[in-house]
């Protein structure tokens, strides 16, 4: 730039040199023509005077030249200064883009410090409040606040951080969920095999019905049998023997009319489908 404006002075100077130059021609050659024009042809008077005005057309045309130049001269000044302007504006711009770059380092330093080592996530917002500091110090992981809709506080000098979501919440609720969904495994394990098991050997309300079956054949007047409504005496199946044993009451009339309440004791088997085989019965009057 300093470059440019010391070349645009030594041309200026140039011009300006040439034109008192050809001043000064032009005062000569003006003063001889009078001195000589009483004594030249009309032909040298002629060119003589062609001459000047050539010369004056050449100097009309330096001082345009020079108007120009210095209108040039102005516009590039002006140039310059928009261009300081704008330096000392882009600066400005530099140093506070720097300032807003180191904020947010800072920021970002905290941001990590709220985190609590990625034990919290999903930011929900950010409060800027230094009071908070009187309270909490510098840093306080303040936990879980709600009822319905539960959030996990942070503070982090001069900010409180809300964060939506916890991973060992989410662990815990992991682990619990694993564990009831181990534990309705489990439990749709064990009613598979007892199924299983109920159709290859029989249920205890199967047992229960065909010992009743077996004892009623046992007994004189089978139609007087009454068995209580809880049925349910005592089961037992030994999977050693894949046998039942069943036990419980019944009332049943004797061949003198007289109803006497007795015990009973079955062990049976199921052989397939509803086929049952009965090993063993026993019945005995209550008391006896």
């Amino acid at each position: 730039m300093k470059l440019k404006q010391k070349s645009i002075a030594i041309l200026t100077g140039a011009l300006c040199l040439v034109i008192a130059v050809d001043l000064v021609l032009v005062c000569r050659n003006a003063r001889a023509s009078r001195l000589l024009s009483n004594c030249l042809p009309a032909s040298e008077k002629a060119q003589l005077r062609n001459a000047v005005a050539s010369l004056q057309g050449q100097l009309n045309g330096l001082l345009v030249a020079q108007e120009n130049l210095t209108k040039e001269t102005r516009k590039f000044n002006g140039a310059v200064a928009a261009t300081r302007v704008m330096e000392k504006s882009l600066r400005n711009a530099v140093a506070r883009l720097a300032e807003e770059v180191d904020g947010l380092e800072k920021f970002e330093g905290v941001y990590r410090k709220a985190t609590c080592n990625g034990k919290y996530y999903d930011l929900e917002k950010v409060e800027l409040r230094h009071s908070g500091a009187a309270e909490y110090g510098d840093f306080r992981d303040i936990g879980e606040e709600g009822w319905f809709k539960i959030r996990y506080w942070v503070y982090a000098y001069p900010y409180f951080f809300v964060w939506k979501a916890s991973r060992v919440v989410d662990a815990r609720h992991a682990r619990k969920t694993a564990e009831r969904e181990a534990e309705q495994a489990r439990s749709e394990a064990e009613r598979a095999a007892q199924k299983k098991l109920e159709e290859r050997f029989g249920s205890e309300l199967d047992a229960m019905l065909i010992a009743q079956k077996f004892v009623k054949n046992h007994l004189l007047h089978p139609s007087t049998a009454r068995f209580p409504f809880s049925w349910l005496g005592a089961t037992f199946f030994n999977k050693s023997t894949k046998q039942w044993h069943v036990t419980g009451t019944v009332k049943a009339k004797t061949a003198f009319g007289v109803e006497l309440k007795y015990r009973w004791k079955v062990i049976c088997r199921k052989v397939r489908g509803d086929v049952w085989e009965e090993i063993e019965t026993s019945i005995w009057e209550e008391g006896s």
